[in-house]
C-alpha cells in the first residue's frame, strides 16, 4: 500500500479516536464492554488499534506496542455455556459473542448508543400545566374588548374565609364579563393564591366542564363551617385600646351575622354600644340610636 495512503488512513483513524474518545471512555466506565462480553474491543484510551495505527506488521513508529495480543490465549466459556453460546442477558438486550480481537467501527459504535446507552439516559418527561377546563373555552369566549382583568380579592385556602363570600365578591368584581360563567372559568385562578392555587392548577386537565362543576369542586375543597355567635358572645365584645370606633363596629357587625338569634336592630346597637371605650359611652348615656349605622355615624364626630 502507498505510504500517502497509509498516513491517510492512520490520519482518519486517529481523528475518529480523539472525537469519540469521552464515549469510549463512559463504556469503560459502566461496565459495557464486560456486559456485553467485547472486552477484547476497548481499551483505557478507545478502540484498539488497527495493524494501520500499530505501523505494518506491528513494526510501526508507534512508541508503545500493539495494545493486543497477536497469539491470544485460549479462554474457556464460563460454567453453563458452551462455545459459541450466547452470554447471559444483563438487561441489555442480547448481544453474539464477538472475538478479542473483534473492532468496533464509528457506525457501530453509534449503533450500540442508539440501541443500548440512550433510551436509559432519556430523561422522564417534565410535568406540563394544562388549565382544568377544555381549551376550546379560551378560543370561543373572548373577553370583551378593553376589557381590564380587576385586581381581584385573593382566597388562599389557609385562614378561615368564607369560600360562599368569595364567590360572591369573585362575580361582583368580574363586572360585565361576571354575567357569563365562561369568562368566570377563565378568570377564577386570578382570585386564588398560595394553597387555593396551588389545589387549582393541579386539577386534572378538562375535569371542569362548567362554572357549577368549578364552584361545587371548590366549595368542597375549601368550605368550612363558620362557628356561630352566641348574644353572650356579642355581648362579650369590646373595643380594643387603639381601635377606632368605625373598625370595632364593623368587626360586630360581622360578629352579629353570625348569630342566629333574631331580635330587634335596637337590642344589637345597645350591645355593641356597651362596647365602646368609657369616654364614648359616657358621650352616648340616654341616646337611643335605630341601628349601627346612627351609631358609627355618631361616634365618628
Amino acid at each position: 500500500m502507498p505510504l500517502a495512503t497509509v498516513e491517510e488512513e492512520r490520519g482518519e483513524r486517529a481523528s475518529i479516536l480523539s472525537s469519540d474518545r469521552y464515549l469510549f471512555a463512559f463504556f469503560l466506565r459502566v461496565g459495557l464492554p464486560q456486559a456485553l462480553g467485547w472486552e477484547g474491543c476497548f481499551n483505557t484510551t478507545g478502540l484498539r488499534p488497527t495493524v494501520m495505527e500499530a505501523g505494518i506488521g506491528g513494526q510501526g513508529n508507534q512508541p508503545n506496542p500493539p495494545l493486543w495480543n497477536n497469539n491470544p490465549v485460549y479462554q474457556p466459556p464460563p460454567p453453563g455455556l458452551e462455545a459459541g453460546d450466547q452470554r447471559p442477558n444483563l438487561g441489555l438486550g442480547a448481544q453474539p459473542v464477538r472475538p478479542n480481537n473483534a473492532v468496533l467501527n464509528r457506525d457501530q459504535v453509534n449503533d450500540l448508543i442508539q440501541q443500548q446507552l440512550v433510551p436509559h439516559m432519556r430523561r422522564p418527561n417534565r410535568p406540563t400545566y394544562r388549565r382544568p377546563y377544555p381549551d376550546w373555552i379560551d378560543t370561543a369566549y373572548a373577553l370583551p374588548r378593553g376589557y381590564k382583568v380587576p385586581d381581584f380579592a385573593k382566597f388562599s385556602g389557609e385562614t378561615n374565609q368564607s369560600t360562599v363570600e368569595h364567590i360572591g365578591r369573585f362575580t361582583v368584581q368580574c363586572g360585565e364579563a361576571g354575567a357569563n360563567d365562561f369568562l368566570k372559568m377563565r378568570l377564577f385562578a386570578n382570585s386564588l393564591s398560595d394553597t387555593a392555587f396551588e389545589w387549582y392548577i393541579n386539577l386534572p386537565a378538562n375535569s371542569i366542564q362548567t362554572w357549577q362543576q368549578m364552584e361545587e369542586a371548590f366549595h368542597s375543597q375549601f368550605y368550612r363551617i363558620a362557628p356561630e355567635v352566641s348574644i353572650t358572645d356579642l355581648s362579650g365584645m369590646y373595643q380594643i385600646a387603639g381601635e377606632k370606633v368605625e373598625d370595632f363596629i364593623a368587626r360586630f357587625k360581622r360578629a352579629r351575622h353570625r348569630c342566629p338569634l333574631v331580635l330587634p336592630e335596637p337590642e344589637f346597637v345597645k350591645l355593641a354600644q356597651n362596647g365602646l371605650e368609657f369616654e364614648l359611652r359616657k358621650k352616648f348615656v340616654g341616646m337611643d340610636f335605630r341601628d349601627l349605622f346612627e351609631l358609627a355615624t355618631a361616634a365618628a364626630r
